[in-house]
């Protein structure tokens, strides 16, 4: 596949992905990512208000540059 939601994006598009071999990368950049991803974990598989799979499937209808 050649999506922008593939491993590794789409070939030639964005350029390749990067990461740290000495295995340094931080998890989250910025602040906001920790409580984005609480969020989700709470949505979804504590109080059960969507599926990750919908989630998945609206995230990856997005246009590539957004």
């Amino acid at each position: 596949m050649n999506g922008v939601h593939d491993m590794g994006g789409q070939h030639g598009f964005f350029g390749p992905v990067t990461h740290d071999p000495d295995g340094n990368e931080r998890t989250f950049v910025a602040d906001w990512e920790k409580y984005v991803r609480a969020w989700f974990i709470v949505l979804v598989f504590v109080q059960g208000r969507f599926s990750a799979e919908s989630f998945r499937q609206a995230v990856e209808s997005e246009a590539p540059l957004d």
